[in-house]
């Protein structure tokens, strides 16, 4: 799998220069050698809370490096099920 193969989709990742614990939704939009570039709202609020705006026009577009992701989970096809929720 690349990111290339996820341009335009979204994923969780954990970005550890943000928060290395919490996982945060993002939106691939490009990718190169070196890292990718996402859209993702946790790091938008930061830059919005410096201004006076309420908002943005456009979405900001941040590169990441490679070595800023510490785990990236893309969605399969199917159904996931808690067995024990289900008494299984």
């Amino acid at each position: 799998m690349q990111f290339s193969d996820y341009i335009g989709k979204e994923m969780h990742m954990v970005i550890t220069t943000l928060d290395p614990t919490a996982m945060q939704l993002v939106t691939i939009r490009g990718a190169e050698a070196g890292g990718i570039w996402i859209e993702c709202a946790a790091m938008v609020l930061p830059l919005l809370r410096g201004t006076t705006q309420a908002g943005a026009l456009a979405s900001p577009i941040f590169f990441l490096p490679y070595n800023a992701i510490g785990l990236a989970v893309v969605h399969g096809g199917g159904t996931v099920l808690d067995e024990k929720a289900l008494g299984l």
